[in-house]
């Protein structure tokens, strides 16, 4: 069965499949970063960038990384033919079609969902919603960070502050510190941990928390926080 074929029939299989406007939007490749030897994968057609975070072995993490809205098609290309697969949460629904090395589904939106193909390690698909007025590299009063490695060290937050990091980024940080009506947004990845007391009106949203070391989250103290769309791996121990 071709590519075309496994999409109509995974479009057969779902009842109240409707037309609704549709949107994709995907992240470039990070470089010196590792790609997925096990996946790759495209939505609706383009190709989702697959990256492999972790130590080794089965304790590695795939993910997938993009932005949508209305349904999305996505298709999931393995290194072996598929013999067996879940995709969970199951109270999400998902029906799958499987034809050689490739695996077929669509999802109504944005969804995070964990996927097993045969014995390989998972793969997460971190759907996330559209950006509404996203800052970009000009927009005054934002730390920006675009596509890219960015090292930053130790960051103590400040009041007001907005840290922005963009699909297709990872900043190597250590946020901490007090303060009022700071933000951390975006759609890139934190190689590091948040470690804040104090805080008021602490936003966190969209961004992906990984390869970490010890306790990933710690706040104290504080009030109004808002955590919204915050992914999280961490595989590593205080004592590595």
């Amino acid at each position: 069965m071709t590519g075309k074929g496994i999409f109509a029939a995974v479009a057969a299989l779902l009842l109240g499949f409707s037309a609704n406007a549709q949107t994709t939007v995907v992240y470039p490749q990070v470089e010196g970063m590792q790609t997925s030897p096990e996946y790759s994968a495209t939505v609706c057609g383009k190709p989702v960038w697959v990256e492999t975070i972790g130590p080794g072995g089965m304790e590695n993490l795939n993910v997938m990384n993009f932005s949508c809205e209305g349904t999305q098609t996505v298709e999931i290309v393995c290194s072996e033919p598929v013999d067996s697969w879940s995709v969970q949460p199951r109270s999400a629904g998902i029906k799958a079609v499987a034809e050689g090395n490739r695996l077929c589904f669509t999802i109504d939106g944005p969804k995070k969902l964990y996927i097993r193909i045969n014995s390989l390690p998972y793969l997460a698909l971190f759907a996330n919603p559209l950006e509404k007025d996203a800052p970009t590299a000009k927009t005054r009063g934002v730390d920006y960070y675009g596509p890219g490695v960015h090292d930053l060290g130790r960051v103590t937050l400040k009041d007001n502050q907005i840290i922005y990091i963009a699909g297709g980024a990872v900043v190597n940080a250590n946020f901490n510190g007090t303060a009022r009506n700071a933000k951390i947004i975006g759609r890139g990845s934190i190689n590091g941990n948040l470690s804040v007391t104090g805080c008021e009106n602490l936003t966190v949203d969209g961004v992906f928390f990984r390869s970490s070391r010890g306790w990933t989250n710690t706040i104290t103290n504080s009030v109004n926080t808002v955590y919204s769309n915050v992914k999280v791996f961490s595989h590593i121990s205080e004592d590595a």
